[in-house]
C-alpha cells in the first residue's frame, strides 16, 4: 500500500519537472530570472546561517566569554551615565 503511494507521488514529480523543464526551455528570459533568483537565495540563505552559527550556535570559548561579560559589565554603567544630564546631576548634590 505505501509502495504504491510512494510510486504514485515519484511518477507525478517526474512529470512535474518535466513539464516544467519543458516551459523554462521555452522562455529563456524567464529561466535566467528563475536561475538568478534561486542563485542569490541559496548563496544568501547559506551567508546567513555561516554567521549566525559562528555568532550564536557556536559556544564561545571560556576566555572569550568572560572577556565579553566584562565588556558588557563595563559598558552597561557607562551607557547609564551618558544618559544623565550633568547639570541636573550636579543640582542633585
Amino acid at each position: 500500500m505505501m509502495m504504491r503511494v510512494v510510486t504514485r507521488y515519484l511518477s507525478g514529480l517526474g512529470s512535474d519537472l518535466r513539464f516544467g523543464m519543458r516551459s523554462l526551455r521555452q522562455r529563456r528570459d524567464i529561466s535566467l530570472a528563475v536561475l538568478a533568483t534561486l542563485t542569490l537565495g541559496i548563496g544568501a540563505t547559506s551567508a546567513l546561517f555561516s554567521v549566525v552559527y559562528a555568532v550564536l550556535l557556536r559556544p564561545l570559548p571560556v576566555a572569550l566569554s568572560l572577556a565579553a561579560m566584562g565588556i558588557v559589565a563595563s559598558c552597561l554603567p557607562a551607557l547609564r551615565a551618558s544618559r544623565v544630564d550633568p547639570m541636573v546631576a550636579l543640582r542633585s548634590e
